[in-house]
């Protein structure tokens, strides 16, 4: 009697995974945001244990909530000195989201408008933040304002007064100041949510030397049964075009009780969309509670979702917690994947000048930051379409001197290669500031003119002069 079997695709993968020794050293962050972790305290604390139990490994990201107002309508919430010790001593790494609001009081928050927040209505929150990040002293996430392209936060760009432009103004303003206090151990991470009915989120991007890492939020709600891979595809698309060379981050995505089978979508996203189809995701936050609507994103419910989410976690390919020493700013990927060949393009990020203002007659260094598991052989600088310098070694670098003239745009490229031919850019434009050129046209002399006994003569220029000279016969 002849007999066939069914081999399914999230089997296959998790096998090939399971057997490749490619996967021998971690290739993701993995981490969490847990119900009832709040501020991480010593009562706490135990949620991170419990779910550490429940998905049978450790995790390499912890991810907690902190917004600007805990009451009332001014910002007053203390930086989370002892949440950060706890989670660094547990070999992680904090990942910090960062909202600007009081979740009290709904989506109308005139004090954390965007243009508030730019003019400097929080100038004073966000320095002892950015003062407290400094003395802190280690690498950390902050996730700033998430998911701007949805309505349902105040700083949402259709909502509460706000623009796409002012959030671009109010990410760069945050930004600079805790670049003006010396808050250099903060690894940035811009944040959108699925795109699918919200405006398109290039207009959002800040640029990229104000942002590290790239993100994602999403979920997966019946009746949608959709994999992630589906729920992502858009969006994916829209943050690979926007910047080419970052990683991504997944942090925030659950699916809910009611899809039924949860225990496979956690197999096919874990064990096949990650690590073969999108090796670019670098790190996975998963937001194991719950909504007062009636989701339930917990591993644990149903019951019979936790092996999927296990066996899917459980592969070598996603790191446990062994990153409490980390001492480098911006947090770099993990370069290893699970391909045997290198296909994927290298990571590249220009990180200085860290802001868009450089001065006239300034020297301006343009540092890239490159990676990648096969090595970078190359990184080729540009200005204005001009190739100005390449480094075959790191540092990879060049300076220049912003000519005369205020208020000119230069866009600079560093487009990287890896040692298998694969290749990717990184972005940047800065505004020169200082007094404008002066018209480099000649005046015009104008066809003299005789009125009566007086001959007269002109001139004129762009810059606005204009003589007059008068002779009498």
């Amino acid at each position: 009697m002849k007999k066939s079997f069914v081999v399914l695709p999230w089997l296959v993968a998790w096998l090939q995974l399971s057997l490749t020794g490619a996967v021998a050293q971690p290739s993701v962050y993995s981490g969490a945001f847990v119900l009832n972790s709040g501020g991480l305290n010593s009562s706490q604390q135990p949620t991170i244990t419990n779910f550490i139990n429940q998905a049978q490994k450790d995790i390499s990201i912890i991810n907690m909530f902190k917004s600007w107002a805990t009451s009332g309508t001014s910002p007053n919430s203390p930086f989370p000195t002892s949440a950060m010790d706890y989670i660094r001593n547990h070999g992680s790494i904090p990942l910090v989201t960062w909202e600007p609001w009081n979740p009290a009081s709904g989506v109308t928050q005139p004090t954390f408008s965007l243009a508030s927040i730019t003019n400097g209505t929080c100038d004073s929150f966000i320095l002892t933040w950015a003062n407290s990040a400094k003395a802190w002293g280690h690498p950390f996430f902050l996730r700033l304002a998430h998911e701007m392209n949805g309505n349902w936060y105040p700083w949402g760009s259709s909502v509460n007064g706000n623009t796409g432009d002012q959030y671009l103004q109010m990410w760069r303003h945050v930004h600079d100041i805790f670049i003006g206090a010396g808050a250099t151990n903060v690894t940035w991470v811009w944040c959108v949510n699925f795109v699918e009915g919200f405006p398109a989120v290039s207009q959002f991007y800040p640029g990229d030397n104000y942002v590290d890492w790239i993100s994602l939020d999403g979920y997966c709600r019946k009746p949608s049964t959709s994999d992630f891979s589906t729920l992502a595809a858009n969006t994916m698309i829209q943050l690979t075009n926007i910047a080419p060379g970052k990683p991504i981050m997944v942090a925030e995505t659950g699916c809910n009780q009611f899809v039924p089978d949860k225990g496979q979508w956690f197999r096919n996203v874990l064990t096949n969309y990650l690590p073969i189809m999108q090796p670019r995701i670098k790190a996975w936050v998963y937001f194991n509670s719950t909504n007062s609507d009636g989701n339930d994103w917990r591993i644990t419910n149903p019951a019979s979702a936790t092996n999927g989410y296990q066996q899917g976690v459980g592969l070598s390919y996603y790191a446990t917690n062994q990153y409490g020493a980390v001492s480098s700013s911006p947090i770099q990927p993990l370069l290893n994947d699970a391909t045997k060949t290198d296909t994927m393009a290298p990571f590249v990020s220009i990180v200085s000048p860290a802001i868009d203002l450089v001065k006239t007659g300034a020297v301006v260094n343009f540092l890239a930051l490159a990676s990648d598991k096969s090595g970078v052989s190359k990184v080729v600088f540009s200005l204005n379409g001009v190739v100005k310098q390449t480094n075959n070694t790191p540092p990879y670098q060049f300076t220049w001197m912003v000519p005369a003239g205020g208020g000119i745009t230069y866009t600079s490229v560093a487009k990287a290669f890896d040692n298998a031919g694969n290749s990717a850019v990184s972005t940047l434009q800065v505004i020169s500031q200082g007094v404008a050129l002066e018209p480099t046209n000649a005046p015009t002399i104008l066809p003299p003119t005789l009125n009566g006994t007086n001959l007269t003569l002109q001139t004129s220029s762009q810059a606005g002069f204009n003589y007059v000279l008068q002779s009498a016969s």
